[in-house]
């Protein structure tokens, strides 16, 4: 046997705490992997690692286990700690490619200067309450761009909304590898200053297909 701490952080949560952090999902429709993780774990009495990958068995993250754990035990830590109701994770690109750090710091400066009065996170970060995205009535799939901006910008208006300080979202950079780094991200940063001034982006003047494959 082996003790590890993210099994312990979650076997010591209250049965109201451990329903507080599964009310959290991401914005994505699939479910994560750490939400995964977090049922596995539930289900062990002991730690055992050969007994959790067996509960894990056919997962492809189970060769990153160390790096979902890590992840898991942050985030219902910080969620926890200051009790939120939505909040957003910073992201980083993969790869050593100049401009991706570029764009991404200047994405995670504006959202951490914004939370406050102007929410915004990227939709592969994202964690809500369910109750509070059954009542803002999830996403509004009339808009093209930015969808997950708004869901935000709306579920922050309700409960309290921060980026997260001790997470982060390593994000592939194939899209703009494909369509061209500059294309795609002064894309986003119009698609950003349009939303300002005149609200949620309700037609496709973009061009932005946001069912993108490799």
């Amino acid at each position: 046997m082996t003790t590890d701490s993210v099994f312990q952080l979650i076997q010591s949560l209250t049965g109201n705490e451990k329903r507080f952090f599964k009310l959290f999902a991401t914005v994505q429709r699939e479910e994560k992997n750490y939400m995964r993780l977090f049922s596995a774990m539930e289900k062990i009495k002991t730690y055992d690692d050969k007994k959790l990958k067996h509960v894990l068995k056919g997962e492809r993250f189970l060769k990153n286990l160390s790096f979902e754990k890590n992840y898991l035990q942050k985030a219902i830590t910080e969620i926890k700690k200051r009790n939120l109701g939505v909040a957003g994770s910073r992201i980083m690109p993969i790869g050593n490619h100049p401009l991706d750090a570029v764009f991404f710091a200047i994405f995670n400066l504006w959202a951490e200067a914004t939370q406050l009065f102007y929410p915004n996170a990227s939709g592969c970060g994202i964690f809500c309450k369910k109750s509070l995205h059954e009542k803002i009535k999830g996403f509004d799939e009339k808009i093209k761009l930015s969808e997950d901006m708004d869901y935000v910008m709306r579920a922050g208006k309700v409960e309290k909304f921060r980026i997260l300080k001790s997470t982060k979202v390593n994000v592939s950079m194939r899209r703009f590898e494909k369509e061209g780094r500059f294309k795609i991200g002064f894309k986003l940063l119009f698609s950003a200053i349009y939303r300002a001034i005149f609200g949620e982006i309700r037609s496709d003047v973009f061009k932005y297909d946001l069912r993108y494959r490799k």
